[in-house]
This record gives C-alpha cells, sequence and structure tokens, in this order.
C-alpha cells in the first residue's frame, strides 16, 4: 500500500461531539488489510464520541530486502554474517528516515487535520490524541512547532504510548498549556 500523504478516516459509524485522533507508529499499515484491521482495534467508547486514525507514511520494514540475506546464507557463514549487518543497517536507515520526515510533516499533519474537522461540519467540544511510537512523536512534534495553531482545536487529553522518543520537562509544559488535560506519557521499563 503506498502513502504518500496524510489522510483521515473514521474507525467506525459511532459519530459525537468528542473527536478521538489515533495515529499509528512506524511500518504499522502497509496494506488495505492492515489499515482496516487496525481501525477495528479502537474500541467504541462513549456515544458522544468520534474515533478516526490518521494515516501517514510512517516506513515499511517489509520493504527490507530479506531475499538478500537467504541468498547469502546458503553460500557461508560470513556472508550470511555480511547479509544480516546489511540488512540491519537498511532496517535502521529506513526507520531514521521516517523519523527524520516527521518535523517536515508538521504542517501537513494540522492541515488536514483542520479539513478533516471542517469537512464534517461537527463543533468538537473536545479531541484528544492517541499516539503509538512515531505516531507520539508525530503529535509531540507537531504540537512543539504549531503551538498556537493547535489551541483553537479544544484539545483536551494526549496520550503517548512507546513515544519513540524522551520528553522533557519544558516540552511537557508547552504542550500543558495548548491542552485543557492532561499528558499521559506511557511506556514500560524496556522502551528507551
Amino acid at each position: 500500500m503506498a502513502r504518500s500523504e496524510i489522510s483521515f478516516d473514521f474507525c467506525n459509524a459511532s459519530r459525537g461531539d468528542i473527536l478521538n485522533i489515533y495515529i499509528h507508529g512506524y511500518s504499522a499499515v502497509t496494506s488495505y488489510a492492515e489499515k482496516k484491521e487496525l481501525k477495528k482495534k479502537v474500541p467504541l467508547r462513549a456515544s458522544n464520541t468520534t474515533n478516526a486514525f490518521m494515516f501517514w507514511p510512517a516506513g515499511n520494514a517489509k520493504d527490507i530486502d530479506y531475499k538478500k540475506l537467504a541468498g547469502y546464507a546458503t553460500l557461508n557463514i560470513a556472508a550470511a554474517l555480511g547479509a544480516t549487518t546489511s540488512l540491519t543497517w537498511d532496517a535502521i536507515n529506513s526507520y531514521l528516515n521516517t523519523e527524520k520526515s516527521i518535523p517536515k510533516q508538521a504542517n501537513e499533519f494540522l492541515s488536514k487535520l483542520k479539513v478533516f474537522i471542517k469537512k464534517e461540519k461537527t463543533t468538537y467540544k473536545e479531541l484528544n490524541f492517541y499516539g503509538h511510537s512515531l505516531g507520539a512523536r508525530m503529535i509531540i512534534e507537531t504540537f512543539l512547532q504549531l503551538p498556537n495553531e493547535f489551541k483553537s482545536l479544544n484539545v483536551n487529553n494526549v496520550v503517548f504510548m512507546g513515544g519513540a522518543r524522551p520528553l522533557e520537562t519544558k516540552e511537557c509544559k508547552v504542550i500543558l498549556n495548548i491542552i485543557s488535560g492532561s499528558i499521559f506519557n506511557i511506556h514500560s521499563d524496556g522502551d528507551r
């Protein structure tokens, strides 16, 4: 599934005056089937909520050439080790390139969100953002780059799950000045 730009899509038919926006992480959606399945994972909440996913070009680990490893593995151990090292660097570079693209996508994220909201002709009394991995990073970077642009959107809570970046105290203060609710920064002890 080629995704070259940011888009928004509803998760289900439920509509209400609270909009929850979910943003996936690196390599989470690589096909239309995965996109459909991911939308199904969002639970129905109270009847006054609308759930939507933001899909974005979040890289694709499936683009890494694993055939390279299989071909070298038949040659000898040294060649297999070289191929494994090459694949590891391919995977790291794929992730890093996606990570570097996030600040450049902040304006597109915000402008497409505003178009999505306006097109619905619904006045949402609040928005909540949920971001996983690089999706959390997308939220953080966009809020920090464009803080005043978010004030009119009535953002209540932001939830970061395995946020793929440290969140400094001064950054939390900037975000807390934009939102009316709280920051929930969820991660495990294994997250770096």
